[in-house]
């Protein structure tokens, strides 16, 4: 019963929430996450795109301060399969720097550097014992919250 109404809370404030704009982790985060006196679970949703590694940082704080971790590393299809075909522009959503590339002769190499950089995310995250799911942005993240909410009750 808690799992579900743990549940309930989490998808109402999910359900406010609006994605926006350029990752920005900043000095008001890192002091929310100093106040944090008790042990509880920081679920932590993000595509880690950031142009330096304040997202890690978050991690390594939220672990110092005894919080659980659960990260879900949110991805649309487009970012992990690039399914383009011909050239494109492609801009960095961070920095908004532009590029022009052949799609058809990039994606294996975009994939490539894609792989790698979801296995630093989730090296990252195993460093300070956070549990990593991978979700894209076409599956619905609240059945994997959930999912990992029911999981968690059986441990």
């Amino acid at each position: 019963a808690a799992t579900r109404q743990q549940a309930v809370e989490i998808f109402a404030l999910l359900a406010n929430a609006r994605a926006g704009g350029s990752t920005q982790i900043g000095s008001d985060l890192f002091g929310l996450v100093q106040t944090l006196t008790r042990r509880g679970l920081a679920i932590v949703i993000s595509d880690f795109f950031t142009a330096d590694d304040t997202a890690f940082e978050l991690l390594r704080r939220l672990h110092a301060q005894r919080q659980e971790i659960l990260v879900f590393h949110l991805l649309s299809r487009e970012e992990l399969e690039l399914p383009y075909t011909g050239e494109y522009i492609m801009e960095d959503a961070e920095t908004g720097a532009e590029v022009v590339v052949n799609a058809d002769a990039f994606r294996e190499e975009y994939q490539r550097r894609v792989g790698a950089f979801c296995e630093r995310v989730r090296e990252e995250c195993q460093k300070v014992e956070a549990d990593y799911h991978r979700v894209r942005t076409d599956e619905p993240l609240d059945r994997a919250l959930l999912a990992y909410l029911e999981r968690r009750q059986h441990l």
